[in-house]
This record gives C-alpha cells, structure tokens and sequence, in this order.
C-alpha cells in the first residue's frame, strides 16, 4: 500500500535525503544518527524516504538491473542512489509520477552530466509504465527480492525458524516503528500532555508507545528523568527477576552499559542498589554519564572498561547486553540487514563468550548473571548458552526468545546462576 505523503517537497528536502542515503549506503554509516541531525519542516517525507529506500535497497537494484542495459558497477554512485530515490517514490508512496521523475533527473544532471540525466530518465519512465508488473513480479520473488534481505542473511534464519515466521518477521521489518517511552513518575501529567499535543499513543505496563511523537511537547519530563526513550524489549530483563529473591541483590555491574537504559531499569526494579557501569571507550561512557544524571541515579557509578577484561570485584548481579548482530531491530536500524552473515555472526560469537566468561569473574557465589542481546539468532543466544553450561558451569534458570510485533523489537534474554 502507498504511504500518504500529504505535501510536493522542495528540492533542498532532497538533497538532505540524498546526502543522507549517500552517507548510509557508499560509507556504511546508519541513517538514524544521521537524521537525528536534520531540521526540517519536513522531518516525515525525509525520514520516511532515506527508511524505505535502505529497508529495500535490494529490491531497488533488482528493478534498475532488470531495466538498465548498463553494468552494475558501470553506474555511478551517485546516479544509483538518485534513481533508488525514484523508483522508491513510484512504486512506495504517493508522490505524484511527474514529480518523482523530474527531481531525480534534476538532481542526476545537477550531480553528474546530461547523458547520466538521461539514462536515469528512461529507468524510471520504464518504471512509471511497468508499475502493476513490477510490483506484482515482487510479490511472487523469493524472500531475497520481496524483502530485501541477503540469501545468507535467510540461511542464518533458518536455523531456527521456519518461513513461515521468517516471512512474518520480515514483513513486520517493513512497519514503521513507534516510538517507546518508558515512565519512571508523574504519569498522569504526562498522559494529560499527551492529550493536549494530539500524540496518537497506547499505554503498556510502565510504557508508552507513541506514534506521532513530539519530543519538544515532553521536554520537561525528560529534563526531570520522569521518562526516558527505552525499547519495550529492554523491559524483559525484568522477567529473570521473578526467579531472583530481589532484597538478596544489593550490588550489580552492568558490563556493556551505555546508553543506560538497562541500568535504569535494573535501578528502578531492584530498588536502587549500588551499580557499577562500565562501557569500552569515552565516547560511551560521557553518554552514560549524561543519562545517569538526567535519570538521578545517586546509586551509580559510570566506568570506561573493556568487557572481556576483569578489573576486580564481585556483584550479586552482572548484566552482560553483548554486542550483536542486531537481527532483531532492523526495523529501526534497516543497514543491518545487509551486515549480517556468518562470518560477522562467528566474529562476535568470540566476543560475546569473552564477555561471558568475564561476566562469571565478577559473580559472587550462588549471584546471577543476566545475558541478553537484540538478536534473533540461535548462533548468538541459545548456542551461547550451552556454551555457558558446557564449558563455564553456569546454570540456566530462564531464557526466552522475544520476536519483532507491532509493539517492540526482536530481543533475546537469558537468566544464569553461578554455584
């Protein structure tokens, strides 16, 4: 179905999509810190155009290639990511076709020369024409092509679930995320001010999910550390507390903690006991810091450390999040689903058991560790956990697999005790 786009936006708009889409895809770096830095009055066509031309960037190049008699490393970058743009506003949105057509070819002979103007023209007239076929032709393409992902990238999948689930996951991949806000006090204020600012929201537990946010309208809030951005999925570390007798927990480290978020709710949960946070360089850890005194955690202590390292001391309870994938928010990051693969997958397989087994270092007798990530991956979570039972003797109280819905991402948490 086409996305409502209710306004013909000036150039300038796209040329910020394009520098973005250029940054994301020729330099590898991800959209979303990108964005966070654009002003515009436009902020909905620009977010939803760079998302839906990363998210189906495979797809894209499958129907240049199919009507292009040109090489595909023959085409210039910057014609490439020009003719995405088209192609994506033809088939996806309802930019009117004359439009879609003109500012790409504009923007092609501004960037390159008249010749690429006119090739790109006659892609995406073709593409004007061939528009029910095209789409058609999608639907009926394997999951490579429909969803833009790799065939690898379904390999890894594989492994633990059918295609029947791979199919929905990656359908849901497509679905534009709202935006979770967890609420720490003064809940009626903030439900009353999201009311008067017409945020379109549910309510869920102690978060909110809101679908036309406006930060602006809860400034104060956040000022206050009332609230903080957190994805629901974070939330199910809190599910391996029902199998902690919580007053026993008076010390926590959290290993790779930056932003924070899992501290806080480790914070908040447990009753404020004394929490060291510790991430890999300064960057993270001045983050963390930032956090820490908005939320007014008095009971925590921000630390750079590299989590494979120990540095001494014990807790009653580690919190390990590793660093992963990512298979399980690609929603949010859609640049992720063209890194994954096996090699990727075995490289932080190392890491991940090195934090681990660090992890175990800095539990006390009968403490706990939580191990959690964002992934969806059988290699990067149960398989891990048999490596904890098999080789470090930890033992497995809980663990659950949380799948990608319309209310939160895929993430994966886990519950182990040291004897």
């Amino acid at each position: 179905m086409a996305k409502i786009i209710k306004k013909e936006t000036p150039t300038n708009d796209r040329e910020i999509i394009y520098n973005v889409l250029y940054d994301s895809i020729i330099n590898g770096r991800f959209s979303n810190d990108a964005l966070r830095r654009v002003k515009s009055e436009h902020m909905p066509f620009i977010t939803d155009t760079v998302y839906g031309v990363i998210e189906r960037k495979n797809t894209l190049q499958y129907i240049l290639d199919s009507f292009s008699k040109m090489k595909k490393n023959k085409i210039q970058d910057e014609v490439r990511i020009l003719i995405y743009i088209g192609i994506y506003h033809l088939l996806y949105t309802n930019t009117k076709s004359y439009a879609a057509i003109y500012e790409v070819v504009e923007m092609v002979k501004k960037k390159t020369n008249k010749g690429a103007a006119s090739f790109a023209n006659g892609i995406l007239r073709s593409v004007q024409r061939e528009k029910n076929k095209i789409l058609k032709d999608i639907e009926n393409s394997d999951f490579s092509i429909k969803y833009s992902v790799s065939e690898e990238f379904i390999k890894l999948l594989r492994v633990n679930l059918s295609d029947e689930e791979i199919e929905s996951f990656l359908k849901r991949s497509f679905e534009s995320p709202l935006v979770h806000v967890y609420v720490r006090r003064n809940e009626e204020d903030i439900l009353k001010t999201l009311d008067e600012n017409a945020m379109n929201y549910t309510k869920k537990d102690d978060f909110i999910f809101i679908k036309n946010f406006n930060r602006s309208a809860l400034k104060p809030f956040f000022e206050r550390g009332d609230v903080a951005i957190l994805d629901y999925s974070t939330s199910f570390i809190r599910k391996a507390f029902s199998n902690i007798e919580k007053e026993n927990i008076k010390t926590a480290i959290d290993l790779c903690a930056a932003p924070g978020g899992k501290t806080l709710l480790v914070s908040d949960a447990l009753g404020s006991p004394k929490i060291v946070s510790e991430d890999i360089n300064d960057t993270r850890v001045n983050l963390l810091l930032r956090n820490i005194n908005t939320w007014g955690l008095s009971n925590v202590i921000a630390k750079l450390s590299d989590a494979t390292e120990y540095e001494g001391g014990t807790y009653d309870l580690v919190v390990a999040d590793v660093p992963c994938s990512g298979s399980g928010v690609i929603r949010r990051r859609p640049e992720l689903k063209y890194k994954i693969d096996k090699s990727s997958i075995d490289e932080l397989n190392v890491t991940q058991k090195k934090i681990l087994s660090n992890a175990k270092n800095y539990v006390k007798d009968n403490g706990y560790i939580i191990y959690s990530t964002c992934s969806i991956l059988n290699q990067e979570n149960e398989d891990v956990l048999e490596y904890a039972k098999r080789e470090l003797g930890l033992e497995v109280l809980w663990h659950e697999t949380f799948m990608l819905n319309e209310e939160h991402e895929g993430f994966f948490a886990s519950l182990l005790k040291v004897r």
